[in-house]
């Protein structure tokens, strides 16, 4: 699957991991069927599809859950919750931005002036 990812053919990506979830479904390896999960939710996140990579890292979190593995879990969790976070500018960025925009009035008042 990770083939597929890195050069970028997520659709061949998502089908295979589907084959590897059937078969980890097939010999009830539910942790595998997390992995799976959570990899599915990764791609669906490359691909934009906040939705689909929502739902997938919750199923990987309830697989993870019954098989104990909480330090997937976790990891999983917070990959989920980094979906839901807003990004946000850095106190910097906005004084920058305010500086730029008084600088750009600055220039058009004295333009202005020159002009006339």
């Amino acid at each position: 699957m990770r083939v597929y990812q890195n050069l970028g053919k997520f659709d061949e990506a998502i089908e295979r991991s589907r084959q590897a979830a059937t078969l980890f479904t097939e010999v009830r390896d539910l942790y595998g069927i997390g992995q799976v999960k959570r990899n599915l939710g990764k791609l669906y996140r490359m691909m934009n599809q906040l939705d689909r990579a929502s739902e997938s890292f919750t199923e990987a979190i309830e697989l993870f859950n019954r098989t104990d593995a909480a330090q997937e879990s976790e990891a999983t969790k917070e990959e989920l919750s980094a979906l839901t976070k807003k990004t946000r500018l850095p106190w910097w960025a906005w004084l920058a931005l305010v500086l730029f925009a008084l600088l750009i009035l600055i220039l058009s008042v004295v333009i202005i002036i020159i002009i006339r």
